[in-house]
């Protein structure tokens, strides 16, 4: 119910604002007035940080990580119920895998209770199952807005909630203020005449997709030095690093936070996002790229999924083959200094109208703020 005037928000997320729902979920509510959020963290920081990614940990681990999500979602789900709130956002699920029947009782109790359910998604979350199909109905039902990433998601959502679909990317608000300063490209086209700066930014789970370009950006790297002089490095903002051997790459790891993220894109020239053809990476929103984009970088990824609505032939490199020479050509046209300049100018322009952060928090609280529920 409204306190003080203010629109009470319950969020379950499954991390803290260092984590990726911070792209999706907190940097919004973050902006919006007039609210009080609550926010439900289905694991503690210290287990997250600990025992993420859960899938490849043993099973006395993964039984001890679900304990701990049921315990702290049926305090958040019981402590909603006695405390209606006005919006209730669930990103993903929550709970993963498997949902117990009194947090289903408790849900449609809320939704009977006139309370405005949100829920985002922004994976296929069914096929890694996270969700089960049951709960994904459920989902659908009991919600007045769904929120995904682009139409391959939107899909999954039967054909009688499909009026309840919103499509809202992925975007980053944190970088426009830094991609506006005038000196930064200039300061990248001088280090560009040395050094070519690749960047992947990720999560430890996505190290394996940017392993297996390694070989192709080695050869890039030893082409690049002997017909131009130029060294070709990749830097790695990951909770993990990227442990490869090569001889002319240079491979530089960086814990990831928001911060580094930023100082790193910085000094980056070109930002890439490999990615192989499979059913769960057609359902990947392209953040990464938008990322990069949001601080005017050119762009290489593979032409999988949504990837191919955010790369186009101005802003960057879309590639059907992933081997040694595209990687090589891709690389060597964007960073001609004339050429990087068009590239990244075109790649904030289309940020800018396709990807904006005010475009999306406007959504947000407009969606938030519009309550109309019946339990004032």
């Amino acid at each position: 119910m409204k306190k003080n005037g203010k629109t009470i928000v319950s969020a379950y997320v499954k991390g803290d604002d260092n984590t990726p729902e911070y792209y999706r979920i907190y940097q919004y509510l973050y902006k919006i007035d007039g609210i009080n959020c609550k926010y439900h963290k289905m694991m503690s920081t210290w287990v997250y940080k600990h025992f993420m990614p859960v899938s490849r940990r043993p099973v006395l681990i993964k039984i001890f990580v679900y304990l701990h999500q049921y315990v702290r979602m049926l305090l958040a789900l019981v402590s909603d119920n006695m405390n209606i709130p006005d919006v209730l956002i669930v990103h993903k699920r929550i709970i993963s895998h498997y949902m117990p029947f009194s947090f289903n009782w408790m849900l449609n109790r809320l939704h009977r209770k006139g309370v405005k359910i949100i829920w985002d998604f922004d994976d296929h979350i069914l096929k890694t199952k996270e969700i089960s199909l049951d709960n994904f109905h459920l989902m659908s039902s009991i919600s007045e807005k769904i929120v995904v990433t682009h139409r391959f998601l939107a899909n999954l959502i039967d054909e009688e909630y499909q009026d309840k679909v919103t499509i809202l990317p992925t975007t980053d608000g944190d970088m426009e203020p830094h991609v506006k300063r005038a000196d930064l490209a200039e300061q990248r086209l001088l280090t560009l005449h040395d050094n070519i700066r690749l960047i992947w930014i990720g999560t430890s789970y996505n190290i394996p997709l940017l392993s297996d370009i390694v070989p192709q950006l080695e050869y890039a790297a030893i082409t690049i030095k002997e017909k131009e002089n130029r060294c070709l490095s990749i830097t790695v903002v990951c909770d993990k690093p990227l442990i490869s051997r090569t001889k002319h790459l240079r491979i530089i790891n960086i814990p990831w936070s928001r911060i580094t993220a930023i100082e790193e894109l910085k000094n980056a020239h070109i930002g890439i996002m490999p990615l192989p053809d499979s059913e769960f990476n057609r359902g990947k929103g392209g953040f990464k790229l938008v990322q990069y984009m949001a601080m005017a970088l050119p762009c290489i990824g593979s032409d999988v999924g949504f990837n191919n609505k955010v790369i186009d032939s101005s802003c960057g490199f879309l590639l059907k083959d992933d081997n040694e020479v595209t990687w090589l050509n891709a690389i060597t046209t964007i960073s001609d200094s004339t050429s990087w300049r068009k590239f990244s100018e075109a790649a904030i322009r289309k940020w800018e109208r396709d990807f904006s952060f005010e475009r999306n928090l406007s959504f947000w609280t407009s969606s938030i703020k519009d309550n109309q529920s019946s339990n004032e």
